[in-house]
């Protein structure tokens, strides 16, 4: 998707940016899958792990799940599994 992600924070904003691109919101997913905005956002930023969440967010933005964990593992880190 890209390389240019520093930050977890940059990731999230990323990933909502792209979302928004393709009709859809990290509010909308969290509505359709029953969780706060709250873990949606906390997910993104790789505070907390939810295969489910991920799973969903890979789905709207038609990437794998693989694609979406590494956003920044050229930084060395895995998002995902902080």
């Amino acid at each position: 998707m890209t390389s240019n992600i520093h930050s977890p924070a940059q990731r999230r904003e990323y990933i909502k940016y792209q979302l928004r691109l393709r009709g859809t919101t990290l509010a909308e997913i969290s509505r359709e899958l029953g969780v706060s905005t709250a873990t949606m956002s906390q997910v993104c930023l790789g505070v907390r792990r939810s295969d489910r969440v991920l799973s969903a967010i890979a789905d709207k933005l038609g990437v794998s799940l693989e694609a979406l964990s590494k956003l920044d593992n050229e930084e060395g880190r895995e998002c995902s599994k902080h």
